[in-house]
């Protein structure tokens, strides 16, 4: 289903575990909030071990000099109103070199309108947002950056991607993004873009 608006941040608050029962005390845009719960007072993690899945050892330049880009249009996939669209970045020779791939949802409504645009890493489902890299355990599934070897991964956490026309055919797509040990991955990409052929 839709997930629609963003995380509220407290701007304060007490969480109490005793005797069996929680209090949650916190305030929120102003207002104050009062929680009890009285049971079971076993807390766990709920996100179980956090799995690091970048292999980068610091921030990175990728070369993106010889190289194409393709995309692809899945209309509105999740259901938001907005158009979502898959670019791949590849080295011509294939074989090796720096590879990107982007999930992204524009604030157009229609295919039609293409994919330019500013594009900001988001936790929920939100216009002018790429969707942060996770795996099935299998396939590199959303916002990744990896190279052709396959000896390199890194899922995008934040940052922030850009594609703009030229005008003459061509898009400039910059690349500052952040992966999940909060190393800086950058690059820039222009070229003219191809269509993926089933």
């Amino acid at each position: 289903g839709k997930r629609e608006g963003a995380i509220t941040a407290f701007d304060s608050g007490t969480l109490v575990v005793e005797n069996g029962k929680i209090t949650l005390d916190v305030v929120v845009n102003g207002e104050a909030h009062h929680v009890e719960y009285i049971g079971d007072t076993t807390l766990s993690d709920s996100q179980g071990e956090v799995i690091i899945y970048s292999t980068l050892d610091g921030d990175y330049e990728a070369d993106l000099s010889d190289h194409y880009m393709i995309y692809e249009c899945y209309g509105d996939y999740y259901e938001c109103g907005f158009t979502n669209w898959m670019i791949v970045i590849k080295p011509n020779n294939g074989t090796s070199g720096d590879c990107f791939q982007f999930d992204f949802i524009t604030d157009k409504a229609t295919k039609n309108e293409g994919f330019c645009g500013d594009y900001k890493s988001s936790d929920f489902i939100a216009t002018n947002s790429f969707i942060p890299g996770w795996t099935d355990g299998v396939n590199l599934l959303c916002s990744w950056y990896f190279n052709a070897e396959q000896t390199e991964f890194a899922p995008f956490r934040g940052g922030e991607m850009s594609i703009k026309d030229n005008g003459d055919g061509t898009v400039t797509v910059h690349i500052d993004v952040i992966d999940d040990l909060r190393h800086h991955i950058t690059g820039t990409w222009t070229g003219t873009p191809v269509a993926f052929q089933q």
